[in-house]
């Protein structure tokens, strides 16, 4: 299994790897599969930021990838077009260079009604979160690999970490469960 993305995908929120994204799905998935991972991801980076990186790593196959990009997309004055064309991108590098059987897309958060953000900010921003992960949801559903992980859980103060914008404990729970859903759906 190769995890790629940015702060979300590294982690950034919990005190340690076992409380993450990564740490709670190896957990689910321990009991049918073994699995070799890797996780390639930095905070800041925006889809094209991780398939620069993946570029310059060695090639190997992997039978999963899940991608964890598009909030430092959202933030950045790209159009939701040029977004979603860098996700389309980063799925086709997945394919070609990593050999992904199963490629799961983790929707956007929902950016909108995240504590830290002051309005009009957090509306503004909140919008084109959803617009990108509508127009994932739509395009990974035309792709017979790719399944779209809806990320959208409640946002209560207490399950985000203590900077307002990072999953917490509790929301990275519940992003793995729903990937474990995705895998044992197509693998078992």
């Amino acid at each position: 299994m190769l995890l790629v993305g940015d702060s979300s995908a590294a982690g950034v929120g919990v005190d340690e790897q076992a409380q993450a994204l990564t740490g709670q799905l190896l957990k689910r998935l321990a009991d049918r599969f073994r699995i070799r991972w890797k996780l390639i991801a930095q905070t800041g980076w925006s889809t094209a930021d991780t398939r620069r990186a993946l570029r310059v790593i060695p090639s190997t196959s992997y039978d999963i990838a899940l991608a964890a990009t598009g909030v430092n997309d959202i933030t950045a004055p790209h159009s939701l077009a040029a977004c979603l064309k860098q996700h389309v991108r980063l799925v086709e590098l997945l394919r070609k260079r990593f050999a992904a059987g199963h490629i799961l897309i983790s929707g956007l958060p929902p950016v909108g009604r995240f504590p830290c953000l002051p309005e009009p900010l957090r509306s503004s921003i909140g919008e084109r979160a959803w617009r990108l992960d509508h127009a994932l949801r739509f395009w990974a559903r035309e792709q017979a690999d790719c399944d779209h992980i809806p990320l959208d859980f409640s946002v209560l103060p207490e399950d985000m970490a203590s900077d307002g914008f990072h999953p917490g404990r509790r929301i990275y729970s519940l992003w793995a469960e729903s990937a474990t859903a995705r895998i044992m759906a197509r693998w078992n």
